[in-house]
């Protein structure tokens, strides 16, 4: 096939590059990227300036693991291996505020789009330590929006105002949270079967140690179900809805793909809090009707179209799940979710990916594998 041809070296960097993040800038470009770096820093890149480093930003105490834009580009928000987070002005090139709250290392953080949703109202509300659906309780009466949420090397998510400042946090999983997917905003829900009430707030998946997946929806922060993927290797009777196309590798056994894993490992942590905490009472638990081996060590998750989403393993394993909406409907019921295997790398997921057209994963071994989301 074609090669890619590099359109700029940028160099600044005096350690290992960790963690990058790009920010659209219309018509499909990107202009701005920020990268961070094991030598404890990040830059701002815009690929259009002649001197492209805008900022170099300093204050981490350790390796920088994640970084996503908020506010349309006016922050950034890190985490760090010195459990840390910390919000940036890019306008200004300054820090705005640092927050300690996860007992190890930080490596998952999701960004809400502006106004996705408000704390207080007739949106959630903290009372009486917990999250629920109703009027604003005297402690949001800010009603300040939840800007991101926060993952790390330990059981907790927090969920964070844009000023840094905590709303609540859950124990997510028993054991570490390893992964926190992109946010959808277009599965509309039911609970149950009987249940009148269709749902369509934005929802994240989490993954844990636990070997445990779970669908949270962001605007009543609280966990609405759960997948098990222990054992979750599934009949594979009838065609899978992804048609596999193999990148760079002839052959449909990764047992001989060369290694030249160029992947960031973005390993985190977390911190403990005195905050309010999110209901994570998740309605069902659904453990998959299967045969095969267990799938261990969850470590990606990504959203592949309204009703469905792929997994991936370090050890090389990507599943398929997937939700039939009602007949004559565009609403599922959040805990009918069947798994179908995709294939088994011979080595660890290094990343996974998903468009309108496709879904991709890299695996350790320097194989890449796609699969077509269209008919």
């Amino acid at each position: 096939g074609n090669e890619g041809k590099a359109l700029r070296l940028l160099k600044g960097h005096e350690e290992a590059i960790t963690a990058l993040e790009g920010i659209d800038g219309g018509n499909g470009s990107v202009c701005l990227v920020a990268t961070g770096s094991a030598d404890r820093t990040i830059r701002i890149w815009d690929s259009r300036a002649k001197k492209a480093q805008v900022f170099l930003l300093r204050g981490h105490g350790d390796a920088v693991n994640v970084l996503r834009w908020g506010d349309g580009g006016r922050s950034l928000v890190s985490g760090g291996k010195d459990k840390s987070i910390r919000i940036w002005d890019t306008r200004a090139g300054r820090l705005r505020v640092t927050v300690e709250k996860h007992f190890g290392s930080v490596h998952g953080i999701r960004v809400l789009t502006e106004n996705a949703f408000r704390v207080g109202g007739s949106a959630a509300s903290i009372t009486n330590g917990s999250l629920s659906s109703g009027t604003a309780s005297a402690a949001t009466s800010s009603k300040e929006s939840v800007s991101f949420v926060s993952a790390g090397r330990d059981p907790m998510m927090h969920a964070w105002t844009a000023n840094g400042d905590c709303i609540a946090s859950s124990s997510a999983h028993r054991g570490a949270v390893t992964f926190l997917s992109d946010i959808h905003y277009n599965l509309t829900y039911r609970l149950h079967s009987h249940s009148n009430n269709a749902i369509g707030n934005p929802l994240m998946l989490s993954l844990g140690t636990d070997n445990m997946i779970k669908i949270w929806d962001l605007k009543r922060l609280k966990a609405i179900h759960e997948l098990s993927a222990v054992n979750n290797a599934v009949n594979n009777a009838g065609n899978n809805a992804l048609n596999t196309t193999t990148i760079n590798n002839t052959t449909n056994n990764a047992t001989n793909a060369t290694n030249n894993n160029n992947s960031i490992n973005n390993t985190a942590n977390n911190n403990n809090s005195n905050t309010s905490s999110i209901n994570n009472t998740a309605n069902n638990t659904t453990m998959a009707t299967t045969t095969g081996t267990i799938m261990h060590n969850l470590s990606k998750a990504v959203w592949t179209g309204p009703q469905s989403f792929v997994t991936a393993t370090s050890s090389g394993i990507v599943k398929l799940y997937e939700n039939i909406p009602e007949a004559g409907t565009s609403t599922c019921i959040i805990s009918d979710w069947s798994c179908k295997d995709l294939s088994t790398h011979s080595q660890g997921c290094t990343d996974l990916i998903s468009s309108e057209l496709f879904v991709a994963s890299s695996s350790k071994s320097g194989k890449i594998l796609r699969w077509s989301t269209t008919s």
